[in-house]
């Protein structure tokens, strides 16, 4: 993929875009994995409590 030029140097470019596809594959490949974490959660409510008290019943 990279390119040597005549004089022997990377061609800029080339590297530019390649460094830039992996960036974003690895940003989707976090984002993916946040996401699988995130809804593999099990969320729960808690029950409601019961008032034993007399003052608030009226």
């Amino acid at each position: 993929m990279l390119q040597l030029l005549k004089n022997g140097r990377w061609n800029v470019m080339t590297l530019l875009i390649t460094i830039s596809i992996l960036i974003v594959l690895a940003v989707l490949l976090v984002t993916i994995w946040t996401t699988v974490k995130a809804y593999n959660v099990k969320h729960t409510i808690d029950p409601p409590q019961e008032n034993h008290s007399d003052s608030h019943n009226q």
